[in-house]
């Protein structure tokens, strides 16, 4: 493993911070550590990958407990997502850890495109998805796209989650706390 200078972990660690900032605020962030622990501090795809993904664990407890909190989060609906996620995680993993890293590169950049183009849709409305119920098999399916998704990438799971949510229409504010949710067992499972 690459060891790091004090300088660089300082500067892994403030990106680290802003990486957290960002996933406990919009949801989304954690695509942003893999790029960065790999081309700035020299660290191996695949050890760049699992360290994130056992770093998301505390970043959803964290972030789950808060949305808890405020009532964002519907834990029927999250039983569902996360059932479909922890298969998905293991999925993920492993078909990770059979990818050559330039292909594994290609892949984390796929999914940033994707990011970029999901923040360009309509956020749905509170009104928009009060009356759009989201049945048991959509969201084991949802959490399952999210578990292998989140583990091929080494983002925690809102970075996938969110978008599809979205497209469920539910609020941003209930897809950012299921995002958060999510997180636990996806970044257990996948490390």
């Amino acid at each position: 493993m690459t060891e790091l200078s004090p300088q660089l972990l300082l500067i892994v660690s403030v990106a680290g911070l802003f990486v957290g900032t960002l996933i406990g605020s919009i949801g989304i962030g954690g695509i942003l550590m893999v790029p960065m622990l790999v081309y700035l501090a020299g660290i191996d795809i695949h050890v760049a990958i699992a360290s994130c993904m056992f770093s998301y664990a505390f970043n959803g407890l964290a972030g789950a407990w808060l949305y808890a909190r405020k009532g964002s989060i519907n834990w029927r609906d999250g039983l569902w997502l996360c059932l479909g996620a922890m298969p998905g995680a293991v999925i993920g993993a492993l078909l990770i850890l059979q990818l050559n890293p330039r292909w594994a590169v290609m892949v984390i950049a796929l999914f940033i495109v994707f990011a970029a183009i999901s923040a360009q849709r309509r956020p749905p409305t509170e009104t928009d998805s009060a009356s759009q119920p989201t049945g048991s098999a959509r969201l084991l399916g949802a959490g399952l796209a999210t578990g292998i998704g989140s583990a091929l990438s080494g983002s925690g799971g809102p970075l996938v989650l969110i978008p599809v949510l979205s497209w469920l229409r539910w609020p941003m504010l209930a897809a950012i706390g299921q995002g958060q949710l999510i997180q636990i067992p996806i970044s257990v499972l996948a490390t």
